[in-house]
């Protein structure tokens, strides 16, 4: 008993412990893609998964190695087949069947003769990959297998036994979100007992359908905010390449006065980018028109009563002095004013 404690307090236990411990780390120790090797019964392949990343219409590449561990010559053919997770299951598609948009399978391109390999040989395979223009973004999955056989269909017909290098692409998004303002102004410069109602257009050039949405803010003549409209409530979609009409009305009275409207459209992610402009107008209560009114109308009266007043006044004293004319300050013009004649018309 006493020796059984003492193992448990001495170095060879500590050894055991420590023996252990390094093995398990070594065991569980992820290995990276490329150290990865997929072997068949005649194949031996690496690396065993690729990862890529890219966008609609990317083309990227990939290649993987191949080496005949059997101790005669083969022949493989390389083949493709995608990758469905279903209820956390995954099963092979034939990609002839899938949606172009939606199989990486039919994305992959790749020499698919027969590859003819003496024992110990080693290959190298390369294959490229387009990202389907209408794929949406996501992860996809296939499957690049490298099956022995007499024929295609024999390399073909059990993946199982084939030597298999899985393709995982993340398809990031291709969103591109860009407006512009094209036009901000008040319906009317000049308002008389109304509420102001304002208009713009926004442009997409983007690529994705968007609903501008944003605030109208109005400012007195002090730049104190006095009233506040939202826009687009609606939630109008504007396509890519549309210019869209959109309106703004207020319900309210403003004082007199020259105001500012302050526009301010936001888009994109969270609302995240913006288009501002800003619009004045002024506001006339109708009570000071009428008032302003009534005064020129009075004005004119007035001038026009004076005016008569006046011409009736020298019409009258015109006639009560008449202006007579002196005869020294008469000068005879006709023929021969001033001369005499005798009887015969002589001079």
């Amino acid at each position: 008993m006493i020796k059984f404690k003492n193992f448990f307090r001495g170095k060879t236990f500590l050894y055991i412990v420590t023996a252990f411990s390094v093995g398990v780390f070594y065991v569980t120790l992820p290995l990276p893609a490329e150290a990865i090797i997929s072997v068949s019964r005649f194949l031996e392949m690496h690396p065993a998964v690729v990862d890529l990343k890219g966008m609609p219409r990317d083309i990227l590449g990939g290649e993987f190695q191949i080496r005949n561990i059997a101790d005669h010559r083969i022949a493989v053919y390389p083949f493709v087949y995608g990758v469905e997770e279903e209820n956390g299951v995954q099963k092979f598609l034939d990609s002839s069947l899938a949606d172009q948009a939606e199989s990486l399978a039919n994305w992959i391109s790749l020499h698919r003769g027969v590859i003819m390999l003496d024992p110990g040989e080693e290959k190298k395979v390369q294959f490229n990959l387009q990202i389907n223009l209408r794929a949406e973004p996501g992860f996809y999955h296939a499957v690049i297998g490298v099956g022995e056989g007499a024929t295609r269909d024999d390399a073909e017909q059990d993946i199982s036994r084939a030597a298999t290098l899985a393709v995982n692409v993340e398809v990031i998004s291709d969103v591109r979100v860009d407006f512009a303002l094209k036009s901000f102004r008040a319906t009317k410069t000049f308002l008389v007992g109304s509420s102001p109602a304002f208009s713009y257009r926004v442009l997409n050039n983007g690529n994705r359908p968007e609903a501008p949405r944003g605030e109208l803010r109005i400012y007195n003549r002090r730049g104190k905010e006095i009233s506040f409209i939202p826009t687009n409530t609606e939630g109008k979609i504007v396509s890519p390449g549309e210019e869209a009409p959109f309106s703004v009305n207020s319900e309210a009275v403003f004082p007199i006065g020259r105001h500012k409207a302050f526009l301010d459209v936001s888009y994109g992610e969270e609302g995240g980018k913006h288009l501002t402009d800003t619009a004045f107008f002024w506001v006339f209560p109708l009570i000071w028109v009428f008032a302003v009114g009534v005064l020129f109308f009075a004005i004119i009266i007035a001038a026009i009563a004076l005016h008569y007043i006046y011409e009736r006044r020298h019409r009258k004293t015109v006639q009560m002095h008449p202006m007579r004319p002196y005869a020294h300050d008469i000068i005879d013009l006709r023929r021969g004013a001033g001369q005499t004649r005798d009887k015969n018309g002589n001079e």
